[in-house]
């Protein structure tokens, strides 16, 4: 299960692409409150982590802004989001309206060295930037972690200092 752990970590790297043009965006919004069990990590390259030990899940979110911000179709940025990972299948896909904005959720399936894990994959653009919210957890215990990350999903509020 530390695998898991290790993949949340390399994916929120892989997120981060962050230089000081861009960082005067990104980072600026809130997000819902995690439920106990949940402890704040350091990111990576991603804006803000959490990882319960419990159910062995992680939940991450990041912001790409300004000349980092790709305007494409919310599928393909989230399937280039997804891409790389072993033996990825896609298991289910809503729009959901968050933040007055229509946003991609998507879950997935995959494996890790032959581990099992379970994804849960939100894209949303507002304000000139790509946010991202990302659940990870073995599936066995995706389904303990869920209410939290509709949580947080639920609280996103973009604060990006008066942009539209």
């Amino acid at each position: 299960m530390r695998r898991l752990l290790v993949l949340g970590f390399l994916l929120s790297g892989c997120l981060g692409r962050k230089n000081a043009e861009a960082n005067n965006l990104e980072g600026y919004y809130t997000v819902g409150r995690l439920s106990n069990g949940w402890t704040r990590v350091s990111p990576g390259g991603a804006d803000k982590a959490w990882f319960n030990e419990e159910i062995m899940a992680m939940i991450y979110t990041d912001s790409n802004c300004g000349s980092h911000y790709d305007d494409g179709d919310l599928d393909n940025l989230q399937r280039r989001l997804v891409s790389g990972m072993d033996a990825l299948t896609h298991q289910s896909e809503s729009w959901v309206d968050l933040d007055n904005r229509a946003a991609l959720l998507k879950v997935y399936d995959g494996r890790l060295d032959g581990v099992p894990f379970r994804l849960g994959a939100l894209a949303l653009k507002k304000n000139n930037c790509l946010f991202e919210i990302i659940y990870l957890a073995p599936p066995s215990r995706f389904e303990d972690g869920w209410e939290d990350f509709m949580a947080v999903m639920a609280g996103f509020r973009s604060t990006s200092r008066g942009m539209e």
